[in-house]
C-alpha cells in the first residue's frame, strides 16, 4: 500500500529522498540529483501534487503504485519545465485495491496551485497580460506554455479549462 513518486530534475528543490552517483576521488555528482517521494500506506483517494520551479529546469515525475497484495500498477509518466516561481498541478487517483490503476491527470489552467481551475488562476494570467519575463508585474505562473511572455494563448490555456458556464470579472 505504497505510491511512490520519482521526481528526476537537473535543478530540483524537494523535501524527499536525493540519490545520485558521486566521483570517488572528487566527492563531485557525476550524474544530476534525483528525488524521490514515498507515501507509505496512503489512503485510497485523490492527491494532488505540485510542482514548483526553483530554477529553470526540466523534470520528470513517475509515479508508481502499489496494491494491498503487493501487486504493481503501470507506472505514469508526466514530462515538463519549470521556470523560477511556476507551478504544475497534477491530480492523481490511487486505488489499493488489485487489479486496479493508478491515474493522473495535469491542470494545465490551475496557475495558483489549489487544485481546481477557476476565476482565480484566470486572474493571475490576467494581471500580467503583455508583459514578458524580466518586465516589472511579470508572473511566471501566468505562462502557461512557458515561452516568456503573457499573452492570448496563455489566456486561452487557462479559459479554456475553466468549468463550463463559469463567469470571471
Amino acid at each position: 500500500m505504497t505510491l511512490s513518486f520519482a521526481i528526476h530534475s537537473a535543478v530540483t528543490q524537494c523535501l524527499a529522498l536525493r540519490d545520485y552517483i558521486n566521483d570517488p576521488d572528487t566527492d563531485n555528482p557525476l550524474s544530476p540529483p534525483s528525488y524521490f517521494l514515498n507515501v507509505k500506506q496512503p489512503s485510497p483517494g485523490t492527491f494532488k501534487v505540485i510542482i514548483t520551479g526553483f530554477a529553470a529546469a526540466s523534470y520528470t515525475l513517475t509515479i508508481q503504485g502499489y496494491a494491498t497484495d503487493a501487486s504493481t500498477t503501470r507506472p505514469l509518466v508526466f514530462a515538463g519545465n519549470t521556470t523560477v516561481g511556476s507551478t504544475q498541478t497534477y491530480l492523481v487517483s490511487y486505488s489499493n485495491t488489485p487489479g486496479s490503476q493508478t491515474t493522473a491527470s495535469y491542470l494545465i489552467g490551475d496557475r495558483n496551485g489549489d487544485g481546481v481551475v477557476d476565476c482565480a488562476d484566470l486572474a493571475i494570467v490576467k494581471a500580467s497580460f503583455g508583459k514578458k519575463v524580466g518586465q516589472p508585474g511579470y508572473d511566471p505562473r501566468a505562462d502557461v506554455n512557458g515561452d516568456g511572455v503573457v499573452n492570448i494563448l496563455d489566456l486561452s490555456a487557462v479559459a479554456g479549462q475553466l468549468p463550463a458556464g463559469t463567469t470571471c470579472p
